[in-house]
């Protein structure tokens, strides 16, 4: 039996409420040669009384080998669960769909046509999907596009210099080559953050092993649907996820400078993003954060 193109990494945790409506949008791809694999992160939560296994397995899947499920007895945080997929997945891109959210139906088939135009790179690039407008699901499950990106835009041409101010790879818009990945894994500790740290630690096994720095190719695809709702971590606690996101940051900033593949450049704007991240009044915050672009947009001669 030959390896899928997709393998799709789905996580739970007290997302049972919309887990059918995930695996639904993943089953009835017209693309067709992917697996889904779903990790349940120890979620307490039922939904019509049924748990995640439950759901899961009263589904109709007709005992298809491509959708796998691990139940996890311990809640080990996303980045945790996600490894555990990593570690047994066979397709040759990754793709992490969390359990609250879904895909348009041609979302498969859309990303397969855009990375057959780059097929010589596959084994050297990561791809991420358009950023720009994404759908979103709202509370009474009405599709809605928002009117500013998910993410904060980042230039076209990106670099590893673009990541280290932007941060602009999240992990529902990324396809990442499991050849790239490697045996790079995400930091189980890390709930808010954990897709810059993972970018890093990719960047500096390859510096390490003296291979070419990666692409960043940007695919034109909008076909994620993302949703907010009272138990999604952002919306739960914004001020606490706030605080972790730029504790954890800073962590990641740290590494930056401590790591001797890093450039001169790179660890000077990573000090500047450690002084905007630690930056406790909301105006000195933003002054650091539009003095950190220009300074980049000058010190690497970006154009946007």
């Amino acid at each position: 039996m030959k390896n899928p193109f997709f393998t799709i990494i789905s996580t739970n945790y007290n997302g049972e409420q919309f887990l059918e409506e995930c695996l639904y949008s993943v089953q009835n791809q017209t693309f067709q040669d992917f697996e889904h694999i779903v990790i349940n992160d120890c979620s307490p939560n039922k939904y019509y009384n049924k748990s995640c296994k439950e759901i899961i397995e009263n589904f109709n899947y007709h005992n298809d080998p491509k959708y796998k499920f691990i139940d996890l007895e311990t809640n080990g945080g996303v980045g945790a669960a996600r490894n555990k997929g990593i570690d047994i997945a066979n397709g040759k891109f990754l793709l992490f769909l969390d359990g609250d959210d879904n895909y348009q139906l041609n979302h498969l088939e859309s990303i397969f046509e855009e990375l057959k135009k780059t097929e010589d790179l596959w084994d050297t690039s990561i791809y991420t999907l358009k950023d720009g407008n994404p759908f979103k699901i709202n509370s009474e499950g009405k599709v809605q596009i928002l009117k500013k990106p998910m993410i904060e835009q980042a230039p076209n041409h990106r670099t590893v210099l673009t990541e280290i101010v932007y941060f602009s790879l999240t992990m529902p818009l990324m396809i990442i080559p499991k050849s790239v990945l490697g045996e790079n894994r995400f930091t189980p500790k890390f709930q808010l953050g954990e897709e810059p740290d993972l970018f890093f630690k990719i960047v500096f096994d390859r510096r390490s092993k003296g291979l070419s720095e990666f692409k960043i190719f940007k695919l034109n695809v909008e076909s994620v649907m993302y949703r907010k709702h009272e138990n999604s971590i952002t919306v739960k606690d914004s001020k606490t996820s706030n605080n972790l996101e730029s504790k954890n940051y800073i962590t990641i900033y740290e590494k930056l400078i401590n790591s001797k593949f890093t450039s001169n450049l790179e660890k000077f704007i990573s000090h500047i993003s450690i002084l905007r991240y630690s930056a406790k009044n909301n105006t000195i915050s933003k002054f650091y954060k539009k003095a950190l672009t220009f300074t980049s947009k000058i010190l690497s001669n970006w154009y946007f």
